[in-house]
């Protein structure tokens, strides 16, 4: 498969700064392809919560987790954004581990090209957390164009001599 070939652009997004720019991107892309795009949001798993006798909430009907409702407000946002550009947008929502989940979600609708933001975390976080985009890099079954924050809205880089950013920013005077 070619870039030329792409037809569908898989945009995860968790409506950061970062991703709305590699949506922004996305959809320079897509017109340029003439390709759609769709957009992912994947939501951590909540743990199982006891709900009131039958499984219903107190509300009477089935449970809904927390945030879903303005997630998907911001999802379908999002689509209607890219649509008034003229560009086929289309939403998906999953729940699960977000490296997993993206890349399971590109394989299930042949993504030509996945474009995501990075906003990761730095420094020692980044150590023992990992980056969801590194691991979507490499699981991925297509090409992946991560897009950072411009340089301004960036995290400095941390310097060679401190891979994992714990140097302090300004030093202890006077103790």
């Amino acid at each position: 498969m070619t870039l030329k070939s792409t037809r569908v652009i898989l945009v995860p997004t968790d409506f950061s700064r970062a991703s709305d720019r590699a949506a922004t991107t996305a959809a320079e892309l897509a017109e340029l392809l003439g390709a759609s795009v769709e957009l992912l949001h994947v939501s951590a798993p909540v743990p199982a919560v006891e709900s009131a006798p039958g499984g219903l909430s107190p509300t009477g009907g089935p449970p809904v987790l927390l945030g879903e409702q303005a997630d998907s407000g911001e999802l379908n946002d999002g689509a209607e954004r890219l649509r008034q550009r003229g560009i086929k947008c289309s939403t998906a929502r999953t729940m699960g581990k977000t490296h997993v989940e993206i890349v399971a979600h590109a394989r299930e609708i042949a993504a030509g090209l996945i474009v995501m933001g990075s906003n990761e975390h730095s420094g020692i976080a980044a150590t023992f957390l990992g980056h969801v985009s590194e691991k979507v890099v490499r699981h991925a079954p297509c090409p992946v164009l991560v897009v950072p924050l411009q340089a301004s809205e960036a995290a400095s880089i941390p310097e060679d001599d401190d891979p994992l950013g714990l140097t302090l920013m300004s030093p202890l005077v006077g103790t």
